[in-house]
């Protein structure tokens, strides 16, 4: 991965009430991605493989177990392309203008650009190149987003009590999308790569899509404080749409907020205990439009076929339109305190919140008569409680001084409704791996449960299951909840010790209470023989039987796969030496304000007992209904990093 960014931020004050600046940034990266299956490739290589042939060559020859080619995960990671590169760019020009005392208009338009190619090419020696004599594909995609936004602010301070802040303004933001992308296989030289697809005997196809989104919005926000003690915010906004229903497309999101600084009263100030003192309150509304272009829609798909004796092209419908598809809704309610004592050397921030979520965006099964087989729908309410807890300390102060910064979080999960249905089961567009699929969403239980049977021992050489139900029969009613992927609690740690010009920090971050369903073991112990297993199947394990010719293991949704998620993780150390002003003097720096050189090191150690590659793992088919999943997951890297900082 090479990447490099710039910086340029500006700033002028034309007249006493005109002020004009930017904020820009361009980055760009490029890097070899891994190809997806390698990792569970690598997993499931037979060890009776050679990497390379007796030739230097990598092998890719039958797999005698499977009688099909060898998937080999090291020529799949060194020899095929599939590359990234990325321009980016992100600016703002903003203009202040005093109206009148205490009133201000401004106006600023944002810019983000982002030009991305992909580059993939599978030459004929590797699969999936090998069955095809090579294949390639390169996509481009451009995207422009721009807002535009107009505020009127008004500030006054009326005698010595009262304080008023008001805010007004619209903001309108465009989302433009233009891509291309083209396949081609069957090449008579690999020589030229991804920049020959114009030599491919066999055209696949090309894709020209253009996608774009709209958002309007309105909103008004005002703060009145009484002697600094009492502060009052009431909010309110207007956003519409374009993804949503034609009479659905706005939604109101008010919002209010009550502070009170109680360490200026009279009698807390006598007690002596507090530096500072303040409580809490608000509600608000949000809402959620991350559902993609068009879903509102019936939209229509190309389709191949025979027309009088030829090959044609057509269009058939490709989804099913629900003009009555609108915003998905968040009420939160937080309670907080904010205290610090000891002259400002321990201070506590804590917060409980109470958040439902109302009209759920989610993709539903429908009949199949429609011709379909989803439509997303506003469907259920989900419920969220937590507590959060912050505490800074100042510990030493001085040659050597010491910080410490910890931070606690709390959250409980709830399906409170699901429509018509009291449990979806596989939800849809979610999927699995391995052949399993144990997601499910079930009234009174948080989302990310996994769902299946529960193991109880072994007979006649095979896993058999609890019988919950009490039927004398094992089936699809003997599932239960065996678990989820919500925490019981999260927590990090950061302290930063300064002693003269060195300075060390260590970032330490867990997870407790969370369960990860382990696709992986359900791969590496149910292969019977045509695929590397885990040592288990060997040695013996929980659910395992005895090693035996036709004895395998039955791999349907079960605990048997459930691991505990709980870890610690040094997510971060850093080592900084500051150099004396006296130094850059000395080699004619004088320019230089500030010179620190610095290492750091990212995800240095692990402690877990699960035994996958990596607890932390991230979500499942890009969607938060499949988080804790381990299928093939590519665990975060350990990295080191040298480099310096330098101020002007």
């Amino acid at each position: 991965m090479n990447r490099g960014s710039f910086r340029l931020n500006l700033d002028r004050t034309v007249s006493p009430k005109l002020r004009i600046g930017n904020r820009l940034t361009f980055s760009r990266s490029q890097g070899q991605v891994l190809p997806s299956p390698v990792v569970l490739n690598a997993l499931t290589a037979p060890p009776t493989l050679s990497v390379t042939g007796p030739g230097g060559e990598y092998f890719t020859g039958i797999n005698l177990l499977t009688g099909r080619s060898f998937e080999n995960p090291v020529a799949s990671a060194l020899q095929i392309t599939n590359q990234e590169r990325q321009n980016r760019l992100i600016g703002n020009v903003f203009g202040e203008y005093d109206l009148l005392e205490g009133l201000t208009l401004r106006s600023t338009l944002d810019l983000d650009f982002l030009n991305s190619v992909q580059d993939y090419y599978a030459p004929s020696t590797v699969l999936p190149g090998l069955t095809t004599n090579g294949q390639g594909s390169r996509g481009q995609a451009q995207t422009v987003s721009w807002t535009f936004e107009n505020t009127i602010h008004y500030t006054r301070r009326f005698g010595t009590l009262h304080n008023l802040d008001l805010l007004a303004g619209t903001t309108l933001e465009r989302i433009n999308t233009e891509g291309i992308s083209g396949t081609a296989q069957d090449f008579l030289t690999d020589g030229l790569g991804v920049n020959g697809l114009y030599a491919g005997k066999t055209f696949v196809g090309v894709w020209t899509p253009a996608p774009h989104s709209s958002l309007a919005s309105s909103f008004a926000r005002a703060n009145w404080g009484v002697a600094d003690k009492y502060l009052f915010t009431l909010t309110g906004r207007v956003d519409g749409s374009s993804r949503f229903g034609r009479d659905h497309r706005y939604g109101l999101f008010p919002s209010g907020a009550f502070a009170w600084r109680a360490s200026d009263e009279g009698f807390v100030r006598r007690l002596g205990w507090f530096d500072d003192l303040k409580l809490r309150v608000s509600y608000g509304r949000t809402g959620n439009q991350d559902i993609g272009n068009y879903k509102s829609l019936a939209t229509l798909g190309s389709t191949v076929y025979v027309f009088g004796g030829s090959r044609a092209i057509g269009f058939v419908p490709a989804s099913l339109a629900n003009s009555d598809l609108k915003w998905e809704t968040t009420d939160q309610v937080d309670v907080g305190v904010d205290a610090s004592v000891l002259r400002n050397r321990v201070s506590v921030t804590a917060d409980f919140y109470n958040k439902k979520t109302h009209d759920l965006l989610l993709d539903a099964r429908v009949p199949s008569s429609s011709g379909f087989g989803s439509q997303l729908q506003n469907i259920g309410s989900v419920r969220n409680r937590g507590f959060e807890l912050s505490i800074n300390t100042v510990n030493l102060t001085g040659t050597v001084s010491w910080e410490t910064s910890l931070n606690l979080a709390w959250n409980r999960n709830r399906v409170l409704n699901l429509g018509a249905d009291s449990i979806i089961i596989d939800p849809y567009g979610v999927g699995g791996g391995a052949h399993q699929s144990p997601t499910v969403l079930k009234v009174g239980e948080p989302i990310n449960s996994f769902y299946g049977w529960v193991y109880d021992s072994l007979a006649s050489g095979q896993p058999v299951y609890k019988d919950l139900d009490g039927d004398g029969v094992i089936t699809s009613a003997d599932r239960t909840i065996i678990g989820n992927a919500q925490p019981s609690y999260t927590g990090g740690l950061a302290n930063r010790f300064v002693f003269r010009n060195f300075e060390l920090s260590i970032l330490l971050q867990w997870s407790v209470g969370s369960k990860i369903y382990n696709i992986n073991r359900s791969l590496l112990t149910a292969a019977g023989g045509t695929a590397n297993q885990l040592v288990d199947v060997a040695t013996g394990g929980r659910g395992i039987p005895t090693p035996k010719i036709g004895n395998t293991f039955e791999s349907r949704e079960s605990d048997l796969f459930v691991e505990d998620g709980s870890y610690l993780r040094g997510k971060n150390i850093r080592l900084a030496y500051t150099l004396p002003a006296t130094w850059l003097q000395a080699v004619h720096l004088q320019g230089m304000s500030r010179l620190q050189l610095y290492v750091s090191a990212q995800n240095v150690f692990t402690v877990t007992n699960y035994t996958g590659y990596d607890p932390e793992i991230s979500e499942y088919a890009a969607t938060n209904l499949a988080q804790g999943f381990d299928y093939g997951t590519y665990p975060q890297v350990r990295q080191i990093t040298f480099g310096f900082s330098a101020g002007f």
